[in-house]
Protein backbone atom coordinates (compact mmCIF):
# COMPACT_ATOMS: atom_id res chain seq x y z
CA UNK A 1 0.00 0.00 0.00
CA UNK A 2 2.80 2.22 0.61
CA UNK A 3 4.70 1.83 -2.28
CA UNK A 4 1.28 2.88 -4.50
CA UNK A 5 0.93 5.39 -2.31
CA UNK A 6 4.05 7.24 -3.44
CA UNK A 7 3.22 5.63 -6.56
CA UNK A 8 -0.09 7.73 -6.72
CA UNK A 9 1.63 10.88 -5.45
CA UNK A 10 4.12 10.69 -8.61
CA UNK A 11 1.33 10.41 -10.66
CA UNK A 12 -0.18 13.69 -9.60
CA UNK A 13 3.51 15.65 -9.23
CA UNK A 14 4.24 14.16 -12.67
CA UNK A 15 0.89 15.88 -13.91
CA UNK A 16 1.36 18.95 -12.12
CA UNK A 17 4.94 19.50 -13.89
CA UNK A 18 3.88 18.92 -17.13
CA UNK A 19 0.18 20.56 -16.82
CA UNK A 20 2.28 23.63 -15.39
CA UNK A 21 4.51 23.58 -18.53
CA UNK A 22 1.14 22.80 -20.55
CA UNK A 23 2.87 19.41 -21.63
CA UNK A 24 0.27 17.64 -23.55
CA UNK A 25 1.49 14.73 -21.43
CA UNK A 26 -0.57 16.05 -18.29
CA UNK A 27 -3.88 15.05 -20.52
CA UNK A 28 -2.08 11.68 -20.65
CA UNK A 29 -1.71 11.27 -16.85
CA UNK A 30 -5.28 11.81 -15.95
CA UNK A 31 -7.04 9.90 -18.30
CA UNK A 32 -4.79 7.16 -17.59
CA UNK A 33 -5.48 7.73 -13.39
CA UNK A 34 -8.72 8.12 -14.38
CA UNK A 35 -9.03 5.10 -16.65
CA UNK A 36 -7.72 3.04 -13.63
CA UNK A 37 -9.59 4.49 -10.76
CA UNK A 38 -6.47 4.95 -8.81
CA UNK A 39 -7.37 6.33 -4.91
CA UNK A 40 -5.37 7.56 -1.76
CA UNK A 41 -6.57 5.79 1.16
CA UNK A 42 -9.72 6.85 2.54
CA UNK A 43 -10.10 10.44 4.58
CA UNK A 44 -12.85 11.44 6.25
CA UNK A 45 -14.29 8.13 5.95
CA UNK A 46 -14.21 8.83 1.53
CA UNK A 47 -11.17 7.25 -0.62
CA UNK A 48 -10.56 9.98 -2.67
CA UNK A 49 -9.82 9.39 -6.33
CA UNK A 50 -6.91 10.93 -8.17
CA UNK A 51 -8.44 12.36 -10.62
CA UNK A 52 -10.38 14.60 -8.61
CA UNK A 53 -6.98 15.65 -7.14
CA UNK A 54 -5.77 16.79 -10.63
CA UNK A 55 -8.68 18.13 -11.48
CA UNK A 56 -8.25 20.69 -8.20
CA UNK A 57 -4.89 21.69 -8.80
CA UNK A 58 -5.21 21.95 -12.25
CA UNK A 59 -7.86 24.10 -11.88
CA UNK A 60 -5.83 26.19 -9.76
CA UNK A 61 -3.04 26.24 -12.00
CA UNK A 62 -4.86 28.16 -14.77
CA UNK A 63 -6.70 30.27 -11.90
CA UNK A 64 -3.46 31.38 -10.60
CA UNK A 65 -0.93 31.45 -13.62
CA UNK A 66 0.56 34.54 -14.24
CA UNK A 67 -0.66 35.36 -17.51
CA UNK A 68 2.07 36.42 -18.80
CA UNK A 69 4.21 33.05 -17.61
CA UNK A 70 4.77 32.52 -21.62
CA UNK A 71 2.93 33.15 -24.72
CA UNK A 72 0.06 30.47 -24.15
CA UNK A 73 -2.41 31.86 -21.89
CA UNK A 74 -5.72 30.28 -21.11
CA UNK A 75 -7.60 32.65 -22.38
CA UNK A 76 -5.54 32.84 -25.52
CA UNK A 77 -6.38 29.22 -26.15
CA UNK A 78 -9.48 28.88 -24.78
CA UNK A 79 -11.10 31.62 -26.93
CA UNK A 80 -8.88 31.56 -29.72
CA UNK A 81 -7.77 28.61 -30.81
CA UNK A 82 -11.15 26.91 -29.76
CA UNK A 83 -14.81 27.17 -30.78
CA UNK A 84 -16.50 29.82 -28.70
CA UNK A 85 -19.90 28.42 -28.88
CA UNK A 86 -18.46 25.09 -26.94
CA UNK A 87 -16.87 26.98 -25.24
CA UNK A 88 -19.73 29.15 -23.73
CA UNK A 89 -21.88 25.79 -23.57
CA UNK A 90 -19.18 23.87 -21.32
CA UNK A 91 -19.31 26.94 -19.20
CA UNK A 92 -22.82 27.09 -18.42
CA UNK A 93 -22.57 23.24 -18.26
CA UNK A 94 -20.05 23.65 -15.57
CA UNK A 95 -21.34 26.55 -13.60
CA UNK A 96 -25.25 25.50 -13.22
CA UNK A 97 -23.73 22.11 -12.03
CA UNK A 98 -22.13 23.67 -9.52
CA UNK A 99 -24.34 25.87 -8.20
CA UNK A 100 -26.50 22.84 -8.02
CA UNK A 101 -24.45 20.67 -6.21
CA UNK A 102 -23.42 23.46 -3.22
CA UNK A 103 -27.22 24.49 -2.68
CA UNK A 104 -28.95 21.71 -3.64
CA UNK A 105 -27.08 18.54 -3.14
CA UNK A 106 -28.51 17.66 0.33
CA UNK A 107 -27.49 14.32 0.13
CA UNK A 108 -23.49 15.41 0.58
CA UNK A 109 -21.43 16.58 3.01
CA UNK A 110 -18.98 19.76 2.89
CA UNK A 111 -16.41 17.32 1.99
CA UNK A 112 -18.79 15.61 -0.72
CA UNK A 113 -20.15 18.85 -2.63
CA UNK A 114 -16.54 20.00 -2.21
CA UNK A 115 -15.13 17.52 -4.71
CA UNK A 116 -17.98 17.11 -6.47
CA UNK A 117 -17.95 20.70 -7.86
CA UNK A 118 -14.67 19.74 -9.73
CA UNK A 119 -17.21 18.09 -12.12
CA UNK A 120 -15.83 15.82 -14.97
CA UNK A 121 -16.40 18.56 -17.44
CA UNK A 122 -13.41 20.82 -16.29
CA UNK A 123 -11.50 17.88 -17.99
CA UNK A 124 -12.45 19.88 -21.21
CA UNK A 125 -10.45 23.13 -20.06
CA UNK A 126 -7.67 21.05 -18.92
CA UNK A 127 -7.44 19.27 -22.24
CA UNK A 128 -7.82 22.77 -23.91
CA UNK A 129 -4.81 24.26 -21.71
CA UNK A 130 -2.59 21.69 -23.18
CA UNK A 131 -3.42 21.95 -26.85
CA UNK A 132 -1.49 25.03 -27.98
CA UNK A 133 -0.57 23.57 -31.46
CA UNK A 134 -1.90 21.09 -34.15
CA UNK A 135 0.75 18.76 -33.55
CA UNK A 136 -0.13 18.19 -29.94
CA UNK A 137 -3.78 17.50 -31.03
CA UNK A 138 -2.20 15.02 -32.98
CA UNK A 139 -0.69 12.89 -30.43
CA UNK A 140 -3.52 13.12 -28.26
CA UNK A 141 -5.56 11.53 -30.99
CA UNK A 142 -3.10 8.72 -30.90
CA UNK A 143 -3.22 8.29 -27.36
CA UNK A 144 -6.45 7.83 -26.58
CA UNK A 145 -6.87 4.48 -28.16
CA UNK A 146 -3.79 3.59 -26.60
CA UNK A 147 -4.44 4.74 -22.97
CA UNK A 148 -8.17 2.66 -23.37
CA UNK A 149 -5.76 -0.62 -24.24
CA UNK A 150 -3.46 0.05 -21.20
CA UNK A 151 -6.51 -0.29 -19.10
CA UNK A 152 -7.91 -3.17 -20.63
CA UNK A 153 -5.13 -5.19 -20.72
CA UNK A 154 -4.84 -4.37 -17.18
CA UNK A 155 -8.14 -5.57 -16.86
CA UNK A 156 -7.58 -9.00 -18.55
CA UNK A 157 -4.72 -9.83 -16.99
CA UNK A 158 -6.91 -9.64 -13.45
CA UNK A 159 -9.52 -11.95 -15.44
CA UNK A 160 -6.84 -14.49 -15.74
CA UNK A 161 -5.41 -14.09 -12.23
CA UNK A 162 -8.59 -14.79 -11.46
CA UNK A 163 -8.97 -10.79 -9.67
CA UNK A 164 -11.85 -8.45 -10.47
CA UNK A 165 -9.62 -5.40 -9.41
CA UNK A 166 -6.78 -6.00 -10.50
CA UNK A 167 -4.56 -2.98 -11.53
CA UNK A 168 -6.54 -0.18 -8.71
CA UNK A 169 -6.24 0.29 -5.43
CA UNK A 170 -7.91 -2.04 -2.58
CA UNK A 171 -8.81 -0.65 0.91
CA UNK A 172 -12.08 -2.13 1.67
CA UNK A 173 -11.82 -4.47 3.46
CA UNK A 174 -14.34 -6.79 2.29
CA UNK A 175 -12.42 -6.87 -1.46
CA UNK A 176 -9.46 -8.21 0.81
CA UNK A 177 -11.31 -11.11 1.94
CA UNK A 178 -13.26 -11.79 -0.91
CA UNK A 179 -10.16 -12.11 -2.91
CA UNK A 180 -8.49 -14.62 -0.19
CA UNK A 181 -11.38 -16.92 -1.06
CA UNK A 182 -11.79 -19.49 -3.38
CA UNK A 183 -14.47 -18.07 -5.12
CA UNK A 184 -14.00 -17.81 -9.06
CA UNK A 185 -14.03 -14.23 -11.19
CA UNK A 186 -17.68 -14.26 -11.30
CA UNK A 187 -18.37 -15.44 -7.80
CA UNK A 188 -16.08 -12.79 -6.24
CA UNK A 189 -18.08 -9.86 -8.59
CA UNK A 190 -21.17 -11.25 -7.17
CA UNK A 191 -20.25 -11.82 -3.65
CA UNK A 192 -19.08 -7.83 -3.18
CA UNK A 193 -22.42 -7.18 -5.03
CA UNK A 194 -23.50 -8.77 -2.20
CA UNK A 195 -21.94 -6.47 0.43
CA UNK A 196 -23.38 -3.16 -1.62
CA UNK A 197 -26.68 -4.05 -1.87
CA UNK A 198 -29.34 -6.06 -3.21
CA UNK A 199 -28.01 -9.30 -4.47
CA UNK A 200 -28.36 -9.68 -8.32
CA UNK A 201 -28.38 -13.03 -10.55
CA UNK A 202 -25.10 -14.38 -11.24
CA UNK A 203 -25.91 -13.80 -14.90
CA UNK A 204 -26.15 -9.98 -14.50
CA UNK A 205 -23.16 -9.35 -12.16
CA UNK A 206 -20.30 -11.72 -13.83
CA UNK A 207 -20.01 -9.47 -16.88
CA UNK A 208 -16.60 -7.89 -16.81
CA UNK A 209 -16.31 -4.17 -15.65
CA UNK A 210 -12.77 -3.99 -14.84
CA UNK A 211 -11.59 -0.40 -13.10
CA UNK A 212 -14.41 1.23 -14.90
CA UNK A 213 -16.89 0.57 -12.14
CA UNK A 214 -19.35 -1.21 -14.42
CA UNK A 215 -19.85 -2.90 -17.25
CA UNK A 216 -21.85 -0.72 -19.05
CA UNK A 217 -19.71 1.86 -18.91
CA UNK A 218 -16.76 0.22 -19.89
CA UNK A 219 -18.57 -0.88 -23.18
CA UNK A 220 -19.31 2.57 -23.74
CA UNK A 221 -15.54 3.72 -23.67
CA UNK A 222 -15.06 0.76 -25.64
CA UNK A 223 -17.35 1.82 -28.32
CA UNK A 224 -16.37 5.48 -28.31
CA UNK A 225 -12.71 4.17 -28.87
CA UNK A 226 -13.18 1.89 -31.39
CA UNK A 227 -13.29 4.12 -34.36
CA UNK A 228 -9.73 5.16 -34.01
CA UNK A 229 -8.03 1.87 -33.59
CA UNK A 230 -10.04 1.02 -37.22
CA UNK A 231 -9.00 4.17 -39.13
CA UNK A 232 -5.62 4.60 -36.97
CA UNK A 233 -4.84 0.56 -38.00
CA UNK A 234 -7.10 -0.37 -41.23
CA UNK A 235 -6.61 3.52 -43.16
CA UNK A 236 -3.42 4.86 -42.12
CA UNK A 237 -1.81 1.26 -41.15
CA UNK A 238 -0.42 1.70 -38.28
CA UNK A 239 -0.69 -2.20 -37.58
CA UNK A 240 -0.62 -2.20 -34.03
CA UNK A 241 -4.11 -0.25 -34.05
CA UNK A 242 -5.36 -3.14 -35.74
CA UNK A 243 -4.18 -5.51 -32.53
CA UNK A 244 -6.00 -2.60 -30.31
CA UNK A 245 -9.43 -3.06 -32.60
CA UNK A 246 -9.68 -6.50 -31.93
CA UNK A 247 -8.76 -7.11 -28.46
CA UNK A 248 -11.24 -3.71 -27.93
CA UNK A 249 -13.56 -5.61 -29.92
CA UNK A 250 -13.67 -8.49 -27.90
CA UNK A 251 -13.95 -6.80 -24.87
CA UNK A 252 -16.87 -5.27 -26.22
CA UNK A 253 -19.12 -8.33 -26.15
CA UNK A 254 -17.26 -9.69 -23.17
CA UNK A 255 -19.28 -6.70 -21.23
CA UNK A 256 -22.80 -7.56 -21.94
CA UNK A 257 -23.16 -3.97 -22.52
CA UNK A 258 -26.39 -4.05 -24.91
CA UNK A 259 -26.30 -0.33 -25.30
CA UNK A 260 -22.87 -0.47 -26.24
CA UNK A 261 -23.59 -3.55 -28.69
CA UNK A 262 -26.17 -1.85 -30.05
CA UNK A 263 -24.87 1.10 -30.61
CA UNK A 264 -22.18 0.22 -32.24
CA UNK A 265 -24.30 -1.61 -34.56
CA UNK A 266 -26.50 0.92 -35.84
CA UNK A 267 -23.29 3.36 -36.49
CA UNK A 268 -21.88 0.74 -38.35
CA UNK A 269 -24.84 -0.04 -40.29
CA UNK A 270 -25.27 3.88 -40.78
CA UNK A 271 -21.87 4.60 -42.29
CA UNK A 272 -22.60 1.40 -44.86
CA UNK A 273 -25.61 3.04 -45.95
CA UNK A 274 -24.25 6.62 -46.00
CA UNK A 275 -21.29 7.13 -47.49
CA UNK A 276 -20.36 10.99 -48.97
CA UNK A 277 -19.01 10.16 -52.68
CA UNK A 278 -15.54 12.54 -51.52
CA UNK A 279 -14.78 9.94 -49.42
CA UNK A 280 -15.27 6.93 -50.98
CA UNK A 281 -13.62 8.16 -54.41
CA UNK A 282 -10.05 7.19 -51.83
CA UNK A 283 -9.51 3.84 -52.33
CA UNK A 284 -7.74 3.50 -49.40
CA UNK A 285 -10.96 4.62 -47.51
CA UNK A 286 -12.61 1.44 -48.17
CA UNK A 287 -11.21 -0.62 -45.60
CA UNK A 288 -13.54 1.66 -43.40
CA UNK A 289 -16.55 -0.53 -44.94
CA UNK A 290 -14.56 -3.27 -44.81
CA UNK A 291 -14.62 -2.81 -41.11
CA UNK A 292 -18.04 -2.34 -40.51
CA UNK A 293 -19.29 -5.15 -42.36
CA UNK A 294 -16.49 -7.46 -40.49
CA UNK A 295 -18.26 -6.09 -37.40
CA UNK A 296 -22.00 -6.86 -38.28
CA UNK A 297 -20.78 -10.42 -39.40
CA UNK A 298 -18.64 -10.86 -35.67
CA UNK A 299 -22.34 -9.70 -34.08
CA UNK A 300 -23.83 -12.33 -35.68
CA UNK A 301 -21.01 -14.85 -35.25
CA UNK A 302 -20.93 -14.11 -31.67
CA UNK A 303 -24.49 -13.87 -30.81
CA UNK A 304 -25.74 -17.19 -32.30
CA UNK A 305 -22.67 -19.23 -32.08
CA UNK A 306 -20.80 -18.81 -28.98
CA UNK A 307 -23.07 -18.44 -26.61
CA UNK A 308 -21.22 -21.78 -24.45
CA UNK A 309 -18.38 -19.30 -24.21
CA UNK A 310 -19.73 -16.24 -22.55
CA UNK A 311 -22.87 -17.60 -21.67
CA UNK A 312 -23.52 -14.52 -19.21
CA UNK A 313 -23.68 -11.71 -22.24
CA UNK A 314 -25.57 -14.14 -24.46
CA UNK A 315 -28.09 -14.65 -21.83
CA UNK A 316 -28.96 -10.72 -21.66
CA UNK A 317 -29.47 -10.89 -25.33
CA UNK A 318 -31.55 -14.15 -25.63
CA UNK A 319 -33.74 -13.25 -22.87
CA UNK A 320 -35.23 -10.18 -24.99
CA UNK A 321 -37.95 -11.93 -27.28
CA UNK A 322 -39.37 -9.01 -29.00
CA UNK A 323 -38.45 -4.93 -29.41
CA UNK A 324 -40.73 -4.07 -26.31
CA UNK A 325 -38.61 -6.04 -24.37
CA UNK A 326 -35.32 -4.86 -25.92
CA UNK A 327 -36.29 -1.05 -25.12
CA UNK A 328 -37.43 -2.31 -21.42
CA UNK A 329 -34.08 -3.86 -21.05
CA UNK A 330 -33.89 -3.98 -16.91
CA UNK A 331 -36.91 -2.30 -16.84
CA UNK A 332 -35.87 0.98 -18.31
CA UNK A 333 -39.49 2.48 -19.82
CA UNK A 334 -40.77 2.22 -16.25
CA UNK A 335 -37.72 4.00 -14.70
CA UNK A 336 -37.80 6.94 -17.12
CA UNK A 337 -41.92 7.31 -16.16
CA UNK A 338 -41.52 7.07 -12.29
CA UNK A 339 -38.53 9.68 -13.04
CA UNK A 340 -40.49 12.32 -14.83
CA UNK A 341 -43.34 11.93 -12.64
CA UNK A 342 -41.64 12.90 -9.93
CA UNK A 343 -40.49 16.17 -11.90
CA UNK A 344 -40.57 18.97 -9.95
CA UNK A 345 -40.30 22.69 -10.95
CA UNK A 346 -37.26 22.89 -8.50
CA UNK A 347 -35.84 20.17 -10.63
CA UNK A 348 -36.40 21.51 -13.97
CA UNK A 349 -35.17 24.84 -12.75
CA UNK A 350 -32.02 24.23 -11.05
CA UNK A 351 -31.70 20.39 -10.42
CA UNK A 352 -30.82 18.70 -6.58
CA UNK A 353 -27.32 18.32 -7.61
CA UNK A 354 -28.05 14.46 -7.38
CA UNK A 355 -27.84 12.36 -10.50
CA UNK A 356 -30.85 10.35 -11.17
CA UNK A 357 -33.86 10.61 -8.72
CA UNK A 358 -32.49 8.91 -5.36
CA UNK A 359 -35.75 7.76 -4.46
CA UNK A 360 -36.86 4.84 -2.58
CA UNK A 361 -37.80 2.41 -5.47
CA UNK A 362 -35.52 3.66 -8.10
CA UNK A 363 -32.23 5.19 -8.19
CA UNK A 364 -30.84 5.64 -11.24
CA UNK A 365 -32.84 6.89 -14.31
CA UNK A 366 -30.92 4.77 -16.94
CA UNK A 367 -31.26 7.37 -18.96
CA UNK A 368 -28.68 10.25 -19.42
CA UNK A 369 -30.87 12.91 -20.64
CA UNK A 370 -33.59 12.18 -17.65
CA UNK A 371 -30.85 12.52 -15.29
CA UNK A 372 -29.23 15.58 -16.02
CA UNK A 373 -32.29 17.08 -15.51
CA UNK A 374 -32.66 15.88 -11.98
CA UNK A 375 -29.31 16.57 -11.60
CA UNK A 376 -28.54 20.42 -12.54
CA UNK A 377 -31.99 21.54 -14.81
CA UNK A 378 -33.24 22.50 -18.08
CA UNK A 379 -29.71 24.82 -18.18
CA UNK A 380 -27.41 22.03 -17.64
CA UNK A 381 -29.39 19.50 -19.71
CA UNK A 382 -29.70 22.01 -22.75
CA UNK A 383 -25.90 23.42 -22.40
CA UNK A 384 -24.76 19.13 -23.16
CA UNK A 385 -27.08 18.49 -25.89
CA UNK A 386 -26.00 21.87 -27.42
CA UNK A 387 -22.50 20.65 -27.09
CA UNK A 388 -23.41 17.33 -28.60
CA UNK A 389 -25.27 19.20 -32.00
CA UNK A 390 -22.44 21.78 -31.44
CA UNK A 391 -19.40 18.86 -32.12
CA UNK A 392 -20.94 17.07 -34.64
CA UNK A 393 -21.34 19.93 -36.98
CA UNK A 394 -18.01 20.99 -36.50
CA UNK A 395 -16.27 17.27 -37.43
CA UNK A 396 -18.43 17.35 -40.39
CA UNK A 397 -16.48 20.35 -41.33
CA UNK A 398 -12.89 18.93 -40.68
CA UNK A 399 -10.45 19.81 -43.22
CA UNK A 400 -8.98 15.80 -42.78
CA UNK A 401 -12.36 13.77 -43.01
CA UNK A 402 -10.93 10.62 -41.91
CA UNK A 403 -10.43 12.46 -38.26
CA UNK A 404 -14.14 14.19 -38.80
CA UNK A 405 -15.45 10.71 -39.02
CA UNK A 406 -14.19 9.56 -35.90
CA UNK A 407 -15.54 12.31 -33.95
CA UNK A 408 -18.50 11.73 -35.28
CA UNK A 409 -18.42 8.19 -34.46
CA UNK A 410 -17.38 8.92 -30.84
CA UNK A 411 -20.44 11.76 -30.64
CA UNK A 412 -22.70 9.31 -31.85
CA UNK A 413 -21.96 6.86 -29.35
CA UNK A 414 -22.66 8.79 -26.59
CA UNK A 415 -25.73 10.76 -27.99
CA UNK A 416 -27.24 6.91 -28.43
CA UNK A 417 -26.03 5.31 -25.55
CA UNK A 418 -27.24 7.87 -23.49
CA UNK A 419 -31.00 7.09 -24.26
CA UNK A 420 -30.63 4.14 -21.96
CA UNK A 421 -27.57 5.04 -19.74
CA UNK A 422 -26.22 7.72 -17.33
CA UNK A 423 -22.93 8.45 -19.19
CA UNK A 424 -22.62 12.30 -17.88
CA UNK A 425 -21.86 10.65 -14.20
CA UNK A 426 -20.17 7.57 -15.02
CA UNK A 427 -16.53 6.63 -14.34
CA UNK A 428 -14.22 6.03 -17.60
CA UNK A 429 -16.37 7.45 -20.33
CA UNK A 430 -15.75 10.91 -19.31
CA UNK A 431 -11.99 10.81 -19.57
CA UNK A 432 -12.55 9.73 -23.21
CA UNK A 433 -15.55 12.38 -24.04
CA UNK A 434 -13.98 15.48 -22.54
CA UNK A 435 -11.13 15.38 -24.49
CA UNK A 436 -12.71 14.51 -27.76
CA UNK A 437 -14.97 17.37 -27.55
CA UNK A 438 -11.45 19.43 -26.74
CA UNK A 439 -10.33 18.11 -30.00
CA UNK A 440 -13.26 18.74 -32.36
CA UNK A 441 -13.78 22.58 -30.73
CA UNK A 442 -9.95 22.87 -31.71
CA UNK A 443 -9.73 25.34 -34.83
CA UNK A 444 -6.58 23.57 -35.82
CA UNK A 445 -8.70 20.95 -37.54
CA UNK A 446 -11.21 23.76 -39.54
CA UNK A 447 -11.96 23.48 -42.72
CA UNK A 448 -11.76 27.66 -42.19
CA UNK A 449 -7.94 27.09 -41.47
CA UNK A 450 -7.36 26.11 -44.90
CA UNK A 451 -5.63 28.80 -47.05
CA UNK A 452 -7.61 29.41 -50.45
CA UNK A 453 -4.97 28.01 -52.53
CA UNK A 454 -4.79 24.85 -50.65
CA UNK A 455 -6.65 22.13 -51.76
CA UNK A 456 -8.01 20.00 -48.86
CA UNK A 457 -7.13 16.78 -50.30
CA UNK A 458 -3.71 17.92 -50.08
CA UNK A 459 -4.32 19.02 -46.48
CA UNK A 460 -5.69 15.30 -45.61
CA UNK A 461 -2.37 13.74 -47.13
CA UNK A 462 -0.34 15.83 -44.85
CA UNK A 463 -2.47 15.49 -41.37
CA UNK A 464 -2.01 11.52 -42.59
CA UNK A 465 1.45 11.55 -42.85
CA UNK A 466 1.40 13.52 -39.84
CA UNK A 467 -0.40 10.74 -37.49
CA UNK A 468 2.24 8.51 -39.07
CA UNK A 469 4.93 10.33 -38.01
CA UNK A 470 4.03 10.17 -34.93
Amino acid sequence: MILFVFFSLSLVIGFVYYFFNQNIKAIYIIIFSGLMNFTLPPIVNSEIQIFRIMLILGSAIIIVKPVGYNNHSFNKIMFNNCDTSIVISVFIYLFWTIISVLFFGEKYSFFGKFLMIFDYSIMYFITVYCLKNIHEANRLFLMIPKLVTIMLIFGLIGYFLNNPWFGTTIYNQDIYRILESNLSYAEKLAAYENTQRTFLNLLEISRIRFTAGDPNSLGTIVAMTLPFSVIFGFYLKKKVFIIYFFLQLWVLFLTGSRTAIISTIIIAILLIIYNPSNILSQKKLQYINYYLIGLTIVVSIFLFFFESLIFSVFDRFTNINNMVMLVDAGDRQWRWLYHLNNLSFSNIFIGDGTFGFQGSLSTQSHNNYIGLLFYGGAFVLFAYVLILIRSLLLASYFSNKILGKIMILSVLVIMISGISQETAHSLGPNFIYWPIIALISFKGYSRKNIPKNQPIVQTQLTSSQKFRQS
